[in-house]
This record gives C-alpha cells, structure tokens and sequence, in this order.
C-alpha cells in the first residue's frame, strides 16, 4: 500500500513540475517552435502551389521544404521556409529556386519584395564536379525520353 502512495504522489509531483517548467517557459519568453504550429501551418496553406515534402525542428528552428512544379518543363523549383523563435514571438523567410513565384511568395507571407535576392546556380560560380547541371529541354522531349525508357 505504501508503494502505491508513492507512485501516486511521484507521478502527481512529476505532472506538477512539468507544469511548471511549461508556465515558466512560456512567461519567460522561452516558446518553442510547434507552439506556432496553427500560424505556420496557416502560411503552408497560403502557399496552394507547393507541394510540402519534408521540415527539421530543432525547438528554436524550424525548416520547411517543398516543391513547385515548372511548366515549362519537367523539373522542379525547390521552397524552403525558415522560421525562428526570437524575442518571444516568431520571425520567418524564405528561399526558393522560383524566379516566376518569389514575388508571389513574398506577398502570401507577408515579406516586403525588395528583400528578395535572386536564386544563384551552383554550377555557375563554383568549379566542383559535384553539381547538378541542369540539361534544359522542353517537356515534350523530356516526356518522349521517358516513354521509351526501360522500365527495369
């Protein structure tokens, strides 16, 4: 009987502390990212044309990515949302690859455009080998390449 006193007056104290330290995080202005969860997830759906794929949550940091499709061809642009907690409230930008959607980006998230800076190429400024060089054909070659491919 005894054993089950201290269990229960362990587990409550263990519920109390936890209280606690989430009440004191929270007045001290220490907030953890996922507790802007509905604001980020709100700024993922202003964004209607882009497929979000993956994000990193460190506490402090979290980084969305996801994918815009091209028209123009088959390939993709990338999007990468980063958001910080910072002076008890979020800050947050971005980065994509979009020449055609950074503007449009800016506008949904509310980010002034003339802090947009241009998406560079890797393979134009920096003599490596490993790169992605982009091929650029129109998607119908693309397309047609792929139809005939060996599909093992």
């Amino acid at each position: 009987m005894t054993w089950v006193i201290f269990l229960a007056v362990f587990f409550g104290l263990a519920v109390i502390y936890r209280l606690i330290v989430r009440w004191r995080r929270r007045s001290s202005g220490s907030w953890r990212i996922l507790d802007f969860k509905d604001f980020i997830r709100d700024d993922l759906l202003k964004l209607s044309f882009v497929r979000w794929d993956r994000f990193v949550d460190d506490g402090d940091r979290l980084c969305v990515f996801g994918w815009i499709d091209r028209p123009q061809d088959a390939y993709k642009d990338f999007v990468v949302l980063v958001y910080l907690v910072a002076n008890n409230g979020l800050q947050g930008f971005y980065i994509t690859s979009s020449k055609g959607k950074t503007l449009e980006i800016s506008e949904c998230l509310g980010i002034p455009t003339e802090t947009h800076m241009d998406c560079q190429r890797v393979e134009d400024t920096f003599d490596i080998t490993n790169v992605c060089r982009v091929e650029r054909r129109p998607v119908t070659e693309r397309s047609h390449h792929n139809q005939n491919a060996d599909p093992r």
